[in-house]
């Protein structure tokens, strides 16, 4: 069985951001990458779920957070995490032989964590996988998360995204995974707050066509109740 990447030992409070440069940086791209989507997400669905304690099993890989997209002589980040994708059959080939650990959200999912984000290195994990039940073992060679029970918003979006020709850039990071700050904008209306110190994710409810186009993404944010009810 493989070694957990992170055994969480805090409670769910205290993985409120630290690092407030890590949105802006973020977002600044963000901004100049949106411009260029073959067309304009539309959302049509948006939720805030409690979820029980889940075990994300997947493909971790770890890279600086520079994803700035308007320099083409950088190495993109997420070069190395569209490869993950590009060679993710055999993750959810194995996943499949675990239908009886799945979840209600068995989506293909690529998973944002900071916990290895500090001064010197400032490096986000990137995990490609799925939410599975908490006591699902780890197929060999693969890594995972432990996830602790946790609010998330999740928000459903269309449009068309060449996901490709994005990984290629690290566009596809940006428009897609990193897009996590209109999910917490709309949390924030019904009462929650980030914590996306835990996880910000993208979910793909149907797999890229035969030329790696999509129509449908979600994308899914830790939060925690802005005023929970006192004990």
């Amino acid at each position: 069985m493989s070694e957990p990447i992170k055994k969480p030992g805090k409670t769910p409070e205290s993985y409120s951001p630290k690092k407030p440069e890590i949105a802006t940086m973020v977002k600044e791209v963000q901004d100049s990458v949106m411009q260029e989507s073959v067309t304009e997400p539309k959302l049509e669905k948006f939720e805030v779920v409690k979820w029980e304690p889940r075990r994300f099993i997947g493909k971790s890989v770890y890279v600086r957070a520079i994803m700035d997209t308007r320099d083409p002589t950088v190495f993109h980040s997420g070069t190395i995490c569209g490869a993950l994708w590009e060679q993710s059959d055999w993750i959810f080939k194995a996943l499949d032989g675990l239908k009886e650990y799945a979840t209600d959200d068995f989506h293909n999912v690529g998973l944002t964590t900071w916990e290895r984000y500090e001064g010197k290195n400032q490096l986000f994990g990137y995990t490609v996988g799925r939410f599975m039940k908490a006591d699902t073992p780890v197929p060999d060679f693969m890594d995972y998360i432990d996830i602790p029970e946790i609010y998330v918003a999740k928000g459903t979006k269309s449009g068309k995204i060449d996901l490709v020709s994005k990984w290629s850039t690290g566009e596809y990071l940006c428009i897609v995974g990193c897009d996590e700050c209109w999910i917490y904008d709309e949390a924030g209306r019904q009462g929650y707050d980030r914590a996306s110190g835990i996880f910000v994710a993208e979910a793909y409810p149907e797999l890229p066509d035969e030329n790696g186009n999509i129509s449908v993404w979600e994308n899914w944010g830790a939060c925690k109740l802005r005023n929970p009810p006192q004990a």
